[in-house]
């Protein structure tokens, strides 16, 4: 329940309560001689969020709501995606005691881990807080045994298609990539289907790597990062040359530049039959009521062809320099509690990584739901360890080399792949 904006002495017994629940787990989790310090009772955080027109309002909605019930100020600072990384990188790095909290893409989690208070202990000892998060998300944040981060977000890669044209056509949603290419083929060019193309695939350098896992993995290729993997060649080539083939023959032109904006804005449209996106790039859309939306109540959601699409997903974590750890901790609890969860669903269309949220009546019915949680459930992430970033970013250069006729066949990029990919990844 969430009650009114309480009196100062009462902020500073609910702040104080607050601190005292959480003081123990976390010294006892890494957080050092920081860990519960609260002065005189008056704390406030410093806490960096990923700003985008879904997850902004959620967090200032909740933000409020917990310093509502704790007294605990939050000063909320938002960076955009391209920014992100490298800004709090440098600045985690430098030692700087800047953010208390911050929110962390789960293929950081290896990386940012020496600057991440580890929650392990906390979490086991109160099962509420992990309990009734869909394990797909909780194992992302794991590094080394180490639970890093709460479960903020999630989705996975999901393919959206236009019910209409497929009853028409007679057709069920490809399960395979063959199916996807001969699905892609039938509409592509079609005078039955006139101005629709089979797909349209987000090939820009920044969206490779996921276009390419996403049919690595339907190919029989296994999740990449553990130290001492090896990437499945043979996987790949079939997983480079099917990507090439979707981009430059099923989609629109401009494939190979083309980001999740513009293929979610196409399917919209209603001149594509198919596409991959993740959910918060196209629900929007095509829910919209207005004229530019083609395809209202005409769209179906299910698993990438294969099985297995992308994961996605961002969590929260406590920095090491926070001075505040322990009123960090209790605000990443509140903001992933099944109550935000489910509010930020409905309202905000926040992803959801609560399982009461997917077990709402209402949410149970909507058209997106059960196809939604199905990719996600069956969804394999990037590589999150210790050189992630480096391995992703590799991943992301040669298949846009490839796509961009630079880096020879597919045979030979896909080698390269796995020779770039060993050294990286170690033993």
């Amino acid at each position: 329940m969430i009650i009114g904006t309480p009196t100062r002495r009462v902020r500073r017994a609910l702040a104080a309560l607050t601190l005292t629940t959480a003081a123990v787990a976390l010294s006892a989790c890494g957080g050092g001689d920081n860990a519960g310090s609260s002065g005189d009772g008056d704390v406030t955080l410093n806490a960096l969020f990923l700003d985008t027109d879904v997850y902004t309002p959620c967090v200032t909605d909740y933000v409020q709501r917990f310093t509502d019930e704790t007294g605990i100020e939050v000063n909320v600072q938002s960076e955009g995606f391209q920014g992100y990384h490298d800004k709090l990188l440098t600045t985690l790095s430098s030692g700087s005691d800047t953010y208390d909290l911050t929110m962390i893409a789960y293929q950081w989690t290896g990386e940012f881990s020496p600057f991440m208070v580890p929650i392990t202990d906390k979490v086991e000892e109160d099962e509420d807080v992990l309990g009734g998060i869909l394990p797909a998300s909780t194992d992302t944040y794991v590094f080394e045994d180490q639970q890093y981060a709460i479960p903020f977000t999630a989705q996975a890669e999901t393919l959206f298609y236009r019910t209409d044209l497929f009853e028409q056509a007679g057709l069920e949603p490809p399960t395979t990539w063959q199916e996807f290419t001969d699905t892609a083929e039938f509409f592509s060019d079609n005078p039955d289907f006139p101005g629709v193309y089979g797909t349209s695939v987000k090939a820009a350098p920044s969206h490779a790597q996921t276009m390419f896992d996403n049919r690595y993995y339907g190919f029989g290729g296994e999740a990449l990062g553990e130290p001492g993997s090896e990437m499945d060649v043979d996987a790949a080539a079939q997983a480079l040359q099917q990507l090439k083939d979707d981009a430059t023959v099923y989609s629109p032109p401009g494939a190979l530049a083309a980001t999740f904006a513009e293929v979610a804005a196409q399917f919209a449209g209603g001149t594509v039959a198919m596409a991959e996106l993740m959910p918060t790039t196209v629900l929007g859309l095509v829910n919209d009521e207005g004229d530019s939306n083609k395809v209202l109540g005409n769209v179906g959601a299910t698993v990438i062809p294969g099985g297995h699409g992308e994961a996605g997903g961002w969590g929260l974590s406590v920095t090491q320099t926070s001075k505040q750890q322990d009123a960090a901790y209790e605000l990443a609890r509140f903001m992933t509690s099944e109550e935000a969860d489910l509010a930020c669903y409905n309202d905000y269309g926040k992803p959801a990584v609560q399982q009461a949220t997917y077990d709402d009546p209402d949410v149970q019915a909507a058209w997106q739901t059960q196809g939604i949680l199905d990719a996600l459930s069956s969804s394999l992430g990037k590589a999150r360890g210790a050189t992630a970033a480096q391995i992703n970013g590799m991943m992301d250069d040669t298949v846009s080399r490839f796509l961009a006729g630079q880096a020879g066949s597919a045979e030979e990029a896909a080698q390269e792949l796995a020779d770039q990919y060993r050294d990286l990844v170690g033993d």
